[in-house]
């Protein structure tokens, strides 16, 4: 079940109430008092709702409501005998009233219904001026009036709907409320959470997509607040953004963010989702201090790993031999110094460059390096030695192959 809609309090109204608390004295509200409140929709599994036990959670049904905050003075006792009703039916619906202790979720229309009523008639000690009749409410009936105990409680909700499901409900709507203490109205709520975060990592930002609100609190969600650390601290997106997915940015990659999504209507901020945590990441920095040894068809590369791996840990490294236009990476993975570059051609010059690989990809390359494959040269060949004064002249045939690179001396034994 979704948690219940903070019905949040907006400007108050609070009308001018001289009685004494003791006194029976009226408070009216109308809807053409604040803009910002507007008709919005809940569910219920049945098809009318004739009395309390007829208000059923379920998806079956839609019914119109237009909800507002009503706010105690004082909870002390002798504010138990409350009414509360519609003051007024020009578009003559059939209508019924919901009283919600504190929170109305319309996703749970059950949950702190505390009282309800459907024409305003058989109510025990109602004043006969409040009972519903002809004129200001079109038909007979068709203005709801409940009782409640207040005793206790600050915040109630006054929901006003209509008997019967499908049918619409328009502005204006009007409220009264009559009873022994100070009360004060106020506009719809803000909206309850988002639900279904799921995060994305990048490159110093991560991306969250997310169900919006089941209600939006009457009032049309503006824009959306994040917070990274938890909900300490809470940041709207600017410029203002109101589908999802959305994407929080200036992140530092490898660390590791809190986050969490709520709603903002004309009222405020809603209430916030779970927390979810990721960390963004990005590509590597490059490797430093490459140095190069050449070996039969291959090349071995020495190397500095990046000083930072952009948040993510470096599972290979890719190379170049050509100075960077192409890329290769190792296979199977390399992810430590030093690297071998294989199937290379002895007595060629290749410029050698690398760059490491994480999750986010290739990273910035290396500073290239010169390098020759080349293996040892081929043994000298018709060799003949010639005696002198303390010394031997050798004549030879020079190597057929010299492993791809100049030879540059001779080494000799003499045992």
């Amino acid at each position: 079940m979704a948690q219940a809609l903070v019905i949040a309090l907006a400007t108050l109204f609070v009308l001018s109430l001289a009685a004494p608390a003791a006194s029976q004295v009226t408070t009216n509200f109308s809807t053409t008092e604040d803009g910002s409140i507007t008709v919005g929709q809940f569910k219920s599994n049945s098809s009318s709702h004739a009395n309390q036990s007829a208000v059923v959670n379920g998806t079956a049904h839609t019914y119109d409501y237009v909800a507002i905050k009503m706010t105690t003075e004082d909870t002390v006792a002798g504010t138990e005998n409350y009414f509360f009703g519609q003051e007024s039916n020009d578009q003559n619906k059939d209508t019924v009233i919901l009283v919600y202790q504190g929170l109305f979720d319309p996703s749970s229309p059950t949950t702190n219904l505390i009282a309800f009523n459907d024409d305003g008639k058989d109510l025990s000690g109602i004043p006969a001026d409040l009972v519903s009749k002809s004129g200001d409410c079109s038909s007979a009936g068709f203005c709801p009036v409940v009782k409640a105990d207040l005793e206790g409680i600050r915040d109630i909700i006054l929901v006003i709907s209509t008997f019967n499901k499908g049918k619409p409900l328009t502005l204006p709507q009007s409220f009264f409320a009559l009873g022994p203490a100070t009360v004060s109205f106020s506009a719809a709520g803000s909206p309850n959470q988002p639900t279904g975060l799921s995060v994305n990592p990048g490159n110093s930002q991560v991306t969250v997509a997310f169900t919006p609100p089941s209600s939006d609190g009457g009032n049309a969600i503006s824009n959306y607040e994040y917070t990274t650390d938890g909900g300490t601290s809470w940041t709207a997106f600017a410029p203002s953004d109101t589908s999802s997915p959305v994407t929080i940015t200036g992140l530092t990659n490898g660390t590791a963010y809190s986050t969490g999504l709520r709603a903002v209507n004309s009222i405020g901020s809603g209430t916030p989702s779970a927390n979810v945590t990721a960390t963004p990441f990005g590509p590597p920095d490059a490797p430093t201090g490459l140095s190069a040894t050449p070996a039969n068809t291959q090349i071995s590369v020495a190397f500095t790993p990046p000083s930072n791996n952009g948040g993510s840990a470096i599972t290979n490294y890719a190379y170049s031999t050509d100075g960077g236009a192409s890329w290769a990476a190792f296979s199977p993975t390399d992810a430590s110094s030093p690297v071998v570059i294989t199937g290379l051609t002895n007595g060629t010059t290749y410029a050698v460059g690398l760059r490491a690989v994480n999750a986010a990809g290739a990273g910035t390359a290396a500073a290239i390096v010169s390098s020759i494959a080349a293996d040892t040269a081929n043994a000298p060949t018709a060799l003949s030695a010639t005696a002198g004064d303390y010394q031997v002249s050798v004549a030879f045939t020079q190597p057929s192959n010299n492993g791809g690179s100049t030879i540059t001396n001779y080494e000799y034994s003499t045992d």
